[in-house]
């Protein structure tokens, strides 16, 4: 038997890097592993190698790729994203479910791999919130907010390549959700994707 893999996916400051966390920390998913991805960009502050992510130099980086040390990696602006093939197929035949966090590019290459991987999407109540958060975490320099913005519209248009979506406009409710689905209680999505789109893209929420 093998477990299941679950892949998050969010346009940058939907915030689903601290709903991951808090899901951990619930501590409700007994047989859940987080893969911890690879990366060339610097740490952020707070952030802590191994945990929050494996931060390497670009030469290693490049060197896994042609090892195929990575199930998916992708370039993102000038930083390159990886998740390890050894540590997630080794988790998955030891039966414990696996969650990984990437971007829309990332999991589509995991859903080619995986086809039934549980594909979640999230994004914040709305697109002027979504705007705020990247604005107000002031970790990207203005050129590099810019394009997470434009960025983010196109990952948005992907959004029906995942099989559930969830609204982190509640951190605990956001982590609940996603919890749900890990759990095999996808009843719990009850969101209404016809009428919440318009309202996230309306000018004035």
């Amino acid at each position: 038997m093998a477990g299941s893999l679950f892949v998050i996916s969010a346009p940058s400051g939907a915030g689903k890097s601290t709903v991951i966390k808090l899901l951990l920390k619930r501590a409700r998913c007994p047989r859940l592993d987080y893969s911890v991805s690879y990366t060339t960009r610097a740490p952020r502050p707070g952030e802590v190698n191994g945990q929050d992510y494996v931060f390497v130099s670009q030469e290693e980086f490049l060197r896994l790729v042609r090892e195929d040390g990575f199930l998916e990696w992708v370039k993102v602006f000038d930083n390159f994203y990886g998740t390890s093939q050894a540590w997630v197929n080794q988790k998955l035949a030891a039966d414990r479910d696996v969650l990984v966090e990437v971007d829309v590019v990332g999991a589509k290459s995991l859903k080619e791999r995986f086809p039934k991987a549980v594909m979640i999407f999230m994004v914040p109540p709305n697109r002027h919130e979504l705007i705020r958060r990247l604005t107000f975490r002031r970790t990207e320099d203005p050129l590099e907010l810019e394009r997470r913005v434009a960025q983010s519209s196109w990952e948005i248009e992907q959004r029906r390549f995942f099989d559930y979506l969830v609204v982190n406009d509640d951190l605990t409710v956001a982590a609940q959700d996603v919890e749900s689905l890990i759990l095999g209680r996808g009843e719990r999505q009850v969101v209404d994707e016809a009428s919440f789109w318009p309202k996230f893209f309306a000018p004035n929420p």
